[in-house]
């Protein structure tokens, strides 16, 4: 992301991983590779649903387990952008299982956070890295 683009919120993680680019967008774009590493240690992704073009839907479902039983997180959002092994755009927030947004406030966050959050995943070939 330029420094033209970033929002003064944005977040940025770089990564250099010892895989192709090809391997690393089916990472983030199929459901069955997506499912295998999503999230923090503990969690699994039960669900992930994947409409990879602009204007497709995702839905996904992370799930802890804790004491007290299972507890999900629902996320839905739409691809802005999509171009195959170089960027990813697309929107995510807090959502019911059927994809329907719903405010932060719902899984007790602050009522300030934005409802949407953008993500953009952006890979350059380092010579097969």
């Amino acid at each position: 992301m330029s420094d033209s683009t970033a929002s003064k919120d944005a977040v940025v993680i770089e990564r250099i991983f010892e895989a192709p680019v090809a391997l690393i967008w089916q990472m983030w774009t199929q459901a069955d590779h997506f499912q295998k590493w999503y999230g923090p240690k503990g969690a699994s992704v039960p669900v992930a649903e994947i409409d990879l073009h602009v204007g497709g839907k995702r839905l996904v479902c992370m799930e802890m387990q804790r004491p007290d039983g299972a507890m999900q997180m629902w996320t839905a959002g739409e691809h802005t952008v999509v171009l195959p092994h170089k960027r990813l755009v697309f929107t995510e927030g807090m959502s019911d299982e059927k994809g329907n947004l719903l405010p932060p406030s719902a899984m007790g966050m602050p009522g300030d956070k934005p409802m949407v959050t953008e993500v953009t995943v952006e890979l350059e070939d380092l010579g097969g890295r």
